[in-house]
């Protein structure tokens, strides 16, 4: 008589019945098939051998540890490769205060100025529609879909369509029809 079966008959003389038995098995790891075999050939009174629990768990568990093994890998990349993207700005921002507290001046060499943002004059022309500007290039107005018939603050710009343009930074109404 193999274990599961003796397990299976100790519960049934307990008071569980068959479904209540099958749930169990199955949610910790048996096959159902098995488990519905072994009940079936308990009812019956057969005491044949049956096999235990398949290798699924460690199946599983090989699964999870080589899930962990990818994403602490893919990790340890991506932690690399952010290491070596820091630029001049990052270190400048990462030094300590100590090392600035000679009055050295800052070396400015090595910062490109391919990334720097000039704050002090209006970027007509860079796609953000910003302070003094009514449109920036495709940017029409602050719901980006401004037309012609949005325009009719007055009898003489009661616009019925067109094509509505932005020059300078400003909206050019030459294309819109009255």
């Amino acid at each position: 008589m193999s274990t599961l079966e003796e397990w299976i008959k100790a519960q049934k003389a307990k008071g569980y019945n068959d479904s209540q038995l099958e749930e169990h098995l199955v949610n910790n790891g048996f096959d159902k098939e098995t488990v519905d075999k072994v009940l079936l050939e308990i009812s019956l009174g057969n005491t044949q051998k049956i096999p235990e629990k398949k290798h699924s768990s460690m199946l599983l568990w090989l699964g999870i540890s080589f899930l962990i093994v990818v994403v602490l890998v893919g990790g340890a990349y991506y932690f690399m490769q952010a290491q070596s993207m820091k630029t001049p700005i990052d270190n400048i921002r990462n030094s300590k205060t100590s090392d600035l507290e000679d009055n050295t001046p800052i070396d400015n060499s090595s910062i490109s100025n391919e990334h720097s943002i000039d704050l002090t004059t209006n970027s007509c022309g860079n796609g953000v529609l910003e302070e003094g500007e009514d449109c920036d290039g495709a940017i029409l107005g602050l719901d980006n879909e401004s037309i012609c018939e949005d325009f009719q603050w007055n009898s003489t710009s009661n616009y019925i369509g067109g094509n509505l343009q932005c020059v300078n930074c400003k909206h050019d109404f030459s294309e819109c029809m009255h």
